[in-house]
């Protein structure tokens, strides 16, 4: 199954390559960009898993269900993970398909087409990019540990502004790239400890957190809890610094 999910994948990163000088916007909400290509990756990507899994469910950043229930073979899919970097011409975007069955992520894949990057990770199988296996960063000093974070305006909307600003006093080569999967892809190949995820859903870090997690890392909610499917306030990291931000974010939470 994996390598059939790998090519198409691939396939839909090629149809974003060779296009992109036909890219226009659909929607802006909240400053959120939407392109034509949101919906036809989304497209080619569910049509060609309808023909081999027609029974399975799907979730979509373009098509999104309050009714869904994990338990049951369902996709996970956000056809452009940085959809602002993508219109802009920046590197900084992947496309992030993830499979859960039984309540639980059981294969993602996140590429990267202009950097060529294929990650993929099932559970209990190790996590790998172009075939490669690949594991958390080994460093514990927070000085020198490089955070993600999600945009302050994900904070702010919160009341959390106070959680962002200890975040990046705290750690001091903190960054926003704009790609949740990318950016947990780089916790899982040791490009950086950690992630925080401020006001998240589910398809921007379904399949990231598996190969995260799959490569040597912890997931849990801001509260701590293993059990983080649904959150939307999640942090990544090596496993080295989590207590270090659970004690930033439980002293600063409103």
């Amino acid at each position: 199954m994996i390598q059939k999910l790998e090519k198409i994948v691939v396939d839909a990163g090629l149809l974003l390559m060779n296009h992109q000088n036909e890219i226009t916007v659909t929607s802006t909400i909240n400053g959120e960009v939407t392109t034509n290509y949101d919906i036809i990756i989304q497209d080619f990507i569910l049509s060609k898993l309808k023909l081999e899994f027609d029974d399975y469910e799907y979730i979509s950043e373009e098509i999104q269900r309050n009714n869904f229930d994990l338990a049951n073979p369902t996709w996970i899919l956000d056809p452009i993970d940085g959809t602002a970097n993508f219109y802009r011409g920046l590197p900084e975007y992947t496309i992030s398909l993830a499979l859960a069955i039984g309540n639980k992520i059981q294969i993602g894949i996140v590429y990267s087409p202009v950097l060529n990057k294929l990650f993929r990770a099932e559970q209990n199988k190790g996590a790998y990019v172009n075939g490669k296996k690949i594991s958390i960063s080994k460093n514990s000093k927070i000085s020198d540990s490089l955070l993600f974070l999600s945009s302050y305006k994900s904070f702010l909307n919160n009341n959390n502004e106070n959680i962002y600003y200890n975040l990046i006093k705290t750690f001091p080569n903190s960054k926003i790239t704009r790609s949740a999967a990318l950016e947990l892809c780089y916790v899982a190949e040791g490009c950086a400890e950690g992630r925080v995820f401020a006001n998240t859903k589910l398809w921007d870090y379904a399949a990231g957190c598996l190969i995260v997690e799959e490569a040597g890392g912890k997931i849990t909610t801001w509260d701590n809890d293993m059990v983080y499917l649904g959150s939307s306030k999640l942090i990544a990291t090596n496993g080295l610094i989590h207590n270090e931000l659970i004690r930033i974010i439980n002293s600063n939470q409103v």
